[in-house]
């Protein structure tokens, strides 16, 4: 079985790109394997990522003047890879005047490597566990918060699909990393949903032919069962069954609803779409602008607005 994000309409290779953008770039970690061999033994290995960095103007040539920024990484799909494009409002020059982050997007370079572990998105659920891959992308973060005016207190990260899936993994295994998390067509680790700390919204489309709607549905639930606030009823939300308090939205291409589930915890179903094969997954028509919106008022409350200058 295959799923991911499909771009079989698009020719990037003829698009503009912006200069902000970093030619391709290559990380290379070492890194004890997840897997075992027969004999039950952990192996090292080079796990190598490539990654576009996107660089907000303000940040151009940073002074000791520049502030410390958001960074938002963003995890591609099977069968996908990072393009220097594509991140909507997020990287648009008048929405980078009111939050000017920098957007990482990393890709895996091994055919056999997956951005979450022993990954199944027909199973029932998902045990977490950092993969080669995710072990690297966290050493790879580890660096550019280094060199970079990030703040890391205000990292988001997001995914599609075996993205989503390998979003919610972090949030569980590296909880105190990632301010804001935004996981689209994926599912997470429902025995230690008590661990994600971020703020979170997720997507899901009830017509994903590829990861079953309640892979959303059921890591909502149990994210919102262990902040010990009200579950209103996520995982048993049928087929044209609106949340309670939910609110209802037809634009363009986004028809579904979208409630706020918990403290921090906001969910979207959309109905016709499916965030697999979107060629900008994150920005659906109609939704682009209220993800802005809502994950800059995350960041404000994580401290964004309120840093101090470098010294």
């Amino acid at each position: 079985m295959s799923f991911g994000v499909y771009h079989d309409r698009l020719n990037f290779d003829r698009l503009p790109k912006s200069p902000q953008w970093s030619p391709q770039r290559n990380f290379t970690h070492r890194v004890r394997s997840t897997l075992r061999t027969k004999h039950g033994d952990s192996t090292v290995l080079d796990v190598t990522l490539t990654y576009y960095l996107f660089t907000p103007l303000v940040a151009t040539g940073a002074s000791p003047n520049t502030h410390r920024l958001p960074l938002l990484c963003f995890l591609h799909g099977l069968f996908d890879q990072p393009r220097p494009e594509g991140m909507g409002v997020f990287t648009n020059a008048n929405y980078q005047k009111r939050l000017p982050l920098f957007v990482l997007r990393p890709g895996i370079q091994s055919r056999s490597g997956n951005w979450a572990y022993r990954l199944r998105p027909r199973a029932s659920s998902h045990a977490s566990k950092l993969s080669d891959d995710q072990k690297a992308l966290l050493s790879l973060l580890d660096r550019l918060l280094g060199e970079l005016p990030v703040d890391p207190r205000l990292v988001i990260l997001a995914g599609a699909s075996m993205g989503a899936y390998a979003t919610w993994d972090l949030l569980v295994q590296a909880p105190g990393m990632f301010a804001v998390g935004i996981p689209m067509s994926g599912g997470g680790d429902t025995k230690r949903a008590s661990r994600i700390t971020a703020r979170v919204w997720a997507f899901h489309s009830r017509d994903d032919p590829m990861v079953p709607v309640n892979a959303s549905r059921e890591i909502v639930g149990a994210v919102a069962a262990a902040r010990n606030l009200l579950n209103v009823g996520v995982r048993a939300a049928g087929v044209g069954e609106q949340l309670p308090n939910a609110s209802w939205a037809t634009k363009g291409a986004y028809e579904g609803w979208t409630t706020d589930v918990a403290d921090g915890l906001r969910y979207t179903e959309l109905l016709h779409a499916s965030h697999n094969r979107c060629s900008d997954p994150m920005f659906d028509k109609g939704l682009a602008v209220p993800l802005f919106e809502w994950t800059l008022e995350q960041l404000r409350a994580a401290g964004f607005g309120r840093q101090r200058a470098l010294r």
